[in-house]
């Protein structure tokens, strides 16, 4: 008898994961979308009156000058012994453009412009995790569905072979009849191997996309449900241009 069991995966003793659960972890922990909201952040703090050049700018610095000198084993000076001599030098500068060609302006919404552009770009990242974490879970859901099927066909090979083994034990059929549908199944079981291993690369990718490290086996609780009509193709073009940043 043929058997298989190298990727099943029980919903016994697993965790159950939706696909909305499975989007808010990967959002929580993609590092992407939180190198993409730290920029916004930056962008944000940036977009300033003050930092375009409209107000003036005052620095305040202090150098600290430190001197010694060795006088202890020289003969001709006046100062035998060592000499540490200290300097502080405070300076205030105040810094201030009157009129630079509207280039305040200018910097200004260059600023703005800097600040929208990272907003875009996070929303994009957000987006774009969005898309592979849902197209990695329904894929899971796919291969679970093609891995039953080809159990279905393992389990009707199965009776299709004892059928014809007992046909041969009774002299009612040919040996090479029970032969081809004992290869038949053997083939069908490597299928089922080869769909498994399918199965639990896509179980991994996806722990993947939500930056999942710990052990625990999820059992996805959203069945993969396809439409049976598709959308108007005018329809499908405006939800595009509406819903998607890119």
């Amino acid at each position: 008898m043929f058997v298989c069991s190298l990727g099943a995966f029980a919903a016994y003793g697993q965790t159950e994961l939706s696909a909305k659960e499975a989007v808010f972890m990967a959002l929580e922990n993609n590092y992407q979308i939180q190198i993409a909201n730290k920029q916004l952040e930056i962008s944000e703090k940036q977009n300033r009156w003050g930092e375009a050049g409209a107000f003036p700018t005052v620095s305040l610095s202090v150098g600290n000058n430190n001197t010694i000198q060795d006088n202890t084993n020289n003969p001709l000076t006046f100062t035998p012994g060592v000499i540490l001599s200290q300097s502080i030098n405070p300076s205030l500068t105040l810094d201030y453009n009157i009129f630079s060609g509207f280039s305040v302006f200018i910097s200004k919404r260059r600023l703005e412009q800097l600040e929208e552009q990272s907003a875009q770009n996070a929303l994009s990242v957000i987006e774009a995790t969005i898309q592979d974490v849902l197209r990695a879970y329904y894929g899971v859901q796919l291969q679970k569905e093609r891995t039953d099927l080809f159990r279905e066909v393992l389990n009707l090979s199965r009776d299709r072979k004892k059928l014809y083994d007992l046909k041969e034990k009774y002299s009612t059929s040919t040996s090479l009849e029970s032969l081809q549908f004992r290869n038949q199944y053997l083939t069908d079981g490597i299928n089922v191997v080869l769909q498994e291993i399918s199965l639990e690369n896509a179980h991994r990718n996806l722990k993947i996309l939500m930056n999942d490290t710990t052990d625990v086996q999820y059992f996805l609780t959203d069945k993969l449900e396809i439409a049976n009509e598709l959308p108007i193709l005018s329809d499908a073009h405006q939800q595009l241009l509406e819903n998607n940043t890119d």
